[in-house]
């Protein structure tokens, strides 16, 4: 009896219990306020959660009077008994950060609020380790580690928090990311709903381990304002306190930067306002960002989309200095100009120069963006001269849009360059040239297009007109040809030239061929399928054939062949005063007027004889 006794109590203590730590306090956390992060609803649920479970599993501290008792690792005899510890962290956590929220949004009593900050947090992390113990004796492998992740992330934002010891909060939170993964990933496909759940916590922590590390660099004197900009894109998923130390962190290395001028084309423009500084700043930081990341390679897709993203940023940016640009010249400019002062004119003057300079490098920066789009769609391109053409390449008319959107944003940088005051040859001389670039590259897609319908005629000519431009592009781009910017569209407007040969001798061989056969059709020697022509459906109902997957019937032509409407005649009426009528003699009139009454009694008596009988049968009774 003895033995067996002893070996059931052996059973009983060997005996593990598994709880999902983070899937229950997601649920918790998710209806009870914290969406709203309404913390004191979340603490006022732990309270009562905790009151519950004191209640139902026997684990009281004294009738009347509080004493304390401590969970022993013995008394564990549910995975309930974990949420005992796991509760108490809870409230504590929540009312540091609701203590936290207040010192934010008030003046008042901070530094009472503060201590009481501290102190829950200590607390908490207290309740974690208690948690870890309690689950090293008693739980699951699993279980134990995700109470240790907990434990790490808790410890971690204390010491970030209140202690402010970087290298330590971020070993923590290493560790804590370094759990998740391995959480993550391990499991099967019962803990498979539980996957994406440590995948969002690895995000969430991601931010404050980017936040340790640059307070490290800063600490040492090696941080920079690029790598600060880095980290609040990195963090907007963030708590609103994290990002507001972030914020507060920019604003200081903004003042620190003391950005003075601005640079293009090697000519730097001064900053005219205070108010300028910070928005410049971002764009500079933003400039060097895209510097060091580099252009997308032609088949790298996800590159070529984060270059989008960060040209859309970039104008963002743009657009941001150019709004405080105009509301400084407003304010230069309140009384109007004949009330201004030579000093505001003299800063108006600025003003303009420095928003001229900022409208040349947004206005750059879509070149760069146009053109890198386009060449990542060259890649895919096949001409319509070459078999093998599929449904996957770029069409001629995107790649025309794509040229058309170009052309507008050079011929802008051009009206630039040509401003009055501040004229900038070489820059036009450069625009001058991609524009005619340009020209032939859109009238090579034009000729792409019709080459594709087999209108040989009107290809022929755009082809031709191609030629004629890539002829006259050599001698600007004899002037233009030192421009880094538009070398790439210099050089597709080479290769679109040899290609422009290359289909007008196509499309001029192919219109050689159908021309006569054409006419031999229309004259009855030969028919249209043999002449080269689709025969319609519409044009042949007479026809007993069928026209469904026959390569030379169709339907209907598509797009529609245009016809020619007469135009309508113009009806003006200005010259009837001056027209004269032909005169008709007296005695036909009055001849005419004699003959009317006799016509109408005749009438009158036929009506008459023809209404009696009617009404003697009752016909035109109603």
């Amino acid at each position: 009896m003895a033995a067996t006794g002893s070996a059931e109590e052996v059973a009983e203590v060997a005996e593990r219990f598994s709880l999902s730590v983070f899937a229950t306090l997601r649920d918790a956390q998710t209806q009870q306020g914290l969406k709203h992060a309404d913390y004191v609803r979340y603490s006022g649920y732990c309270t009562r959660r905790l009151r519950r479970l004191y209640k139902s599993m026997g684990h009281k501290h004294g009738k009347g009077k509080y004493e304390g008792r401590e969970l022993a690792a013995e008394d564990v005899k549910e995975a309930r008994h974990f949420l005992i510890p796991l509760m108490c962290a809870e409230r504590c956590w929540a009312q540091a950060l609701e203590n936290k929220k207040e010192i934010e949004n008030t003046k008042k009593w901070r530094s009472h609020r503060r201590q009481h900050m501290v102190k829950k947090l200590r607390r908490a992390t207290k309740w974690a380790d208690e948690l870890v113990r309690l689950c090293a004796a008693r739980a699951t492998t699993r279980t134990a580690m995700e109470a240790e992740a907990y434990a790490s992330f808790l410890k971690g934002t204390q010491l970030m928090e209140v202690e402010r010891r970087w290298q330590g909060a971020l070993q923590h939170f290493l560790q804590a990311r370094a759990l998740y993964e391995k959480l993550a990933r391990g499991g099967g496909e019962s803990f498979a709903a539980e996957g994406a759940i440590f995948l969002e916590l690895q995000s969430e922590v991601e931010p404050m381990i980017l936040f340790c590390k640059y307070q490290q660099q800063k600490a040492q004197g090696t941080s920079k304002l690029s790598d600060l900009q880095e980290l609040r894109e990195a963090t907007e998923g963030a708590s609103s306190s994290l990002r507001a130390q972030l914020d507060t962190l920019m604003s200081e290395a903004e003042e620190s930067a003391s950005l003075e001028s601005v640079e293009w084309r090697g000519r730097a423009v001064a900053i005219p306002a205070p108010r300028l500084v910070s928005p410049a700043s971002d764009v500079v930081a933003h400039f060097k960002k895209m510097e060091e990341d580099g252009a997308a390679g032609a088949g790298d897709t996800q590159a070529l989309e984060r270059r989008l993203g960060a040209y859309g940023t970039l104008f963002t940016l743009f657009d941001t200095v150019r709004q405080v640009a105009q509301s400084e010249k407003a304010e230069v400019a309140g009384g109007g100009a004949s009330a201004m002062s030579q000093e505001s004119q003299d800063q108006r003057r600025r003003l303009e120069e420095f928003e001229r300079c900022v409208s040349g490098l947004m206005l750059e920066s879509k070149v760069r963006r146009n053109l890198e789009l386009i060449q990542s769609k060259w890649a895919s391109y096949v001409p319509s001269s070459k078999e093998g053409r599929k449904a996957v390449n770029t069409t001629p008319e995107e790649m025309y849009r794509l040229h058309e959107h170009l052309k507008l944003d050079v011929f802008d940088l051009s009206e630039l360059a040509s401003a009055q005051g501040a004229e900038d040859e070489a820059l036009y001389e450069e625009c001058s040239a991609a524009m005619a670039a340009i020209k032939a590259i859109l009238c090579f897609f034009l000729g792409e297009q019709h080459n594709a319908s087999k209108r040989d005629k009107e290809a022929y000519l755009l082809y031709n007109r191609a030629v004629d431009h890539g002829g006259a592009l050599e001698e600007a781009s004899a002037r233009g040809r030192g421009s880094e910017l538009f070398a790439p569209i210099l050089k597709s407007a080479e290769d679109v030239s040899s290609l422009s040969r290359i289909g007008r001798c196509i499309a001029h061989a192919r219109a050689c061929v159908v021309a006569p056969a054409l006419d031999r059709a229309a004259r009855g020697g030969d028919s249209l399928e043999s002449a080269g022509k689709a025969m319609l459906l519409l044009e042949n109902l007479s026809e007993a054939s069928s026209f469904v997957g026959h390569p030379g019937r169709k339907v209907c032509a598509l797009p529609p062949t245009l016809e020619l409407l007469p135009c309508q005649p113009f009806l003006l009426d200005t010259a009837i005063d001056h027209i004269e009528y032909p005169e008709v003699p007296t005695e036909k009139t009055r001849a005419k007027e004699q003959e009317r009454p006799r016509e109408v009694a005749s009438e009158g008596v036929g009506q008459s004889i023809l209404g009696g009988v009617t009404s003697m049968f009752g016909w035109g009774s109603k």
